[in-house]
């Protein structure tokens, strides 16, 4: 799916790279030598960095850390981290792969409902087959019925392309870790921005705290 779209989208994003008003932008804010390159090798660097860069993931120290408004705070911590032997995303949390995560909770809820929207609309995952009962909102969340439809999911992560040290918000976390890219280059889905950011925005929800990069 991730190969048929990128192809389906390579002539859409050379006409762009080819327009007066991309390159006038890209001279000014990027580097002015822009004219000197074609709208192909443009796209042939931006694919070599991609493929380069770091991608990098947060998750905090310690449970119950008040510095950090991570999602996954009382779930997924460095003493948790050392006892297992994969990468869990948050679907596996929540379905028993350790504790569960506060439902009742604003923030968590509506990130799972925003991510769930763009993991199924956008991406192409596999929709859940059960839905979970929320009484404190009276409504009910998609909700993975196995340990399979759960694990189908994405971890998060995000593309260090201005090579920081500490790449991440610390609202994460206060680790952070780089993934090996020959092993996860195969099953990367990228997006040109914050996803989350992306889909909450077009679904007008709110957040009790506001997140600086």
């Amino acid at each position: 799916l991730a190969s048929s779209s990128s192809i389906s989208a390579t002539n859409e994003v050379i006409s762009t790279f080819s327009s007066a008003s991309f390159r006038a932008s890209w001279s000014q804010l990027v580097s002015r030598k822009v004219a000197d390159f074609s709208a192909v090798d443009i796209l042939a660097s931006i694919r070599k960095e991609i493929l380069a860069v770091e991608v990098v993931h947060a998750f905090p120290s310690t449970s119950h850390n008040p510095k950090i408004q991570a999602f996954l705070s009382d779930d997924w911590n460095l003493t948790v981290a050392k006892q297992n032997r994969f990468y869990p995303n948050i679907r596996t949390l929540y379905f028993g792969c350790l504790q569960s995560l506060d439902m009742d909770s604003r923030l968590v809820t509506a990130f799972w409902d925003a991510e769930n929207l763009q993991e199924t609309d956008l991406m192409g995952f596999p929709k859940f087959t059960e839905r979970e009962n929320i009484n404190r909102l009276n409504r009910s969340f998609p909700f993975p019925a196995s340990w399979e439809e759960a694990y189908n999911r994405p971890v998060y992560s995000a593309s260090n392309l201005q090579r920081r040290s500490l790449p991440l918000s610390t609202i994460f976390g206060d680790i952070q870790v780089v993934f090996r890219r020959s092993y996860i280059n195969s099953m990367s889905i990228i997006n040109p921005t914050d996803a989350g950011c992306k889909t909450v925005a077009c679904r007008n929800i709110s957040f009790p705290f506001r997140i600086r990069y």
